[in-house]
């Protein structure tokens, strides 16, 4: 089975939408998800609790690097939080879509 993963990107409502779209019209990702969040973090010495949106994209660990530049270069954090998990297990039509769609 081709690994996969799912790329985990915390960020401000009003710009997640963009960035989602954006690295998905790049065909960087073959999916991604958004939900509204409460974030808790230290920044700056100073405890922050914040609306947040969780965005998560449905990719292939060879995607990872390209995702990172990009969401980097949109987010409006100095320091967002970019993660990958590896996903252990997917039907095969859906492995399938998802490296069809990140080929086109």
């Amino acid at each position: 089975m081709t690994e996969l993963i799912q790329v985990i990107v915390n960020g401000p409502p009003d710009a997640m939408p963009a960035i989602v779209e954006h690295v998905v019209k790049s065909r960087l990702a073959a999916a991604g998800h958004m939900a509204h969040i409460e974030s808790t973090y230290w920044w700056d010495g100073q405890l922050e609790h914040q609306p947040e949106v969780r965005a998560t994209f449905n990719t292939t660990p060879a995607m990872f690097d390209a995702i990172q530049a990009e969401v980097t270069r949109l987010h409006p954090y100095e320091t967002p939080s970019i993660v990958a998990v590896p996903l252990h297990g997917a039907s095969e039509q859906y492995v399938h879509w998802l490296t069809d769609e990140i080929r086109r």
